[in-house]
């Protein structure tokens, strides 16, 4: 009798570890497929960080080109028919 119970206590314990290694090796692998999806996503944010970095120095240029001071005179000039005052026509308020 004493030498089943020794066998299945042993079955028991090899199961066990059977278990915690096949669990260990899943978990290892689950980690690793993780990391490479999460490494695929950063290089996609960091693509997407690139082209949006490269759409707002576009933006910044035309901005800057819009708010040239001779676009705009000759833009108001045209465009609404805006000139400068003649003399008298601006009047100071005190």
């Amino acid at each position: 009798m004493n030498g089943r119970r020794h066998n299945f206590w042993m079955l028991v314990l090899n199961g066990s570890l059977l278990l915690m290694l096949l669990l260990t090796i899943f978990l290892y692998a689950w980690i690793h497929y993780q990391v490479v999806e999460q490494g695929y996503l950063l290089v996609d944010v960091r693509q997407q960080l690139r082209q949006v970095q490269e759409e707002n120095k576009k933006l910044k240029t035309e901005i800057a080109t819009l708010k040239q001071p001779e676009r705009l005179e000759k833009l108001g000039r045209q465009k609404f028919g805006l000139q400068y005052p003649r003399a008298g026509q601006i009047v100071t308020l005190k």
